[in-house]
């Protein structure tokens, strides 16, 4: 308990609010994709990459859906990543910017690269290692970058938690 509340506080109804919905983004996303990653990594022949995608889509502040919202709106939610990896912006009434068109012609970019070669790859983006050998992730946001999974030590409390 001391460590899941130190990762999720809970001391303010605002720390509350933000701990919720970061507890189930990673319990009910992020740790299963992860954990599949780990373990797919530890023993399976293929590489395997991971990325974080950390963009929210940029509604004008009159389509907010409803006011039981996170406190700075739903930032990068659950199938997000969809407008930009498929390079559908324009579908979704939203006020996408030039740092939105960049990210989604450079994941579009990667997507192809990884069904032609089989390594995600992209001008616009850095070179993407591979999960197994580096534990890192490609984090896509406005400014792309690789790193270790932002969210990691909640992962590894919930690996820890839920494989002992």
């Amino acid at each position: 308990a001391p460590e899941l509340l130190a990762l999720f506080p809970v001391a303010t109804d605002e720390q509350a609010t933000r701990s919720s919905y970061a507890l189930r983004r990673d319990t009910t996303f992020a740790y299963q994709a992860w954990r599949l990653a780990s373990l797919h990594a530890a023993t399976a022949r293929s590489t395997v990459y991971l990325f974080n995608f950390m963009r929210g889509v940029p509604f004008a502040p009159s389509r907010r859906f409803h006011e039981a919202r996170p406190p700075e709106g739903y930032g990068a939610y659950h199938g997000s990543e969809l407008w930009y990896a498929f390079g559908t912006l324009d579908a979704l009434q939203a006020e996408w910017g030039v740092e939105d068109r960049a990210l989604s012609d450079a994941m579009t970019s990667a997507w192809v690269s990884f069904a032609r070669t089989g390594q995600p790859a992209a001008d616009a983006l850095p070179d993407w290692p591979t999960f197994g050998e580096t534990g890192e992730a490609m984090l896509l946001d406005a400014q792309v970058r690789v790193s270790r999974p932002f969210n990691e030590a909640a992962l590894g409390l919930f690996r820890d938690i839920w494989s002992g």
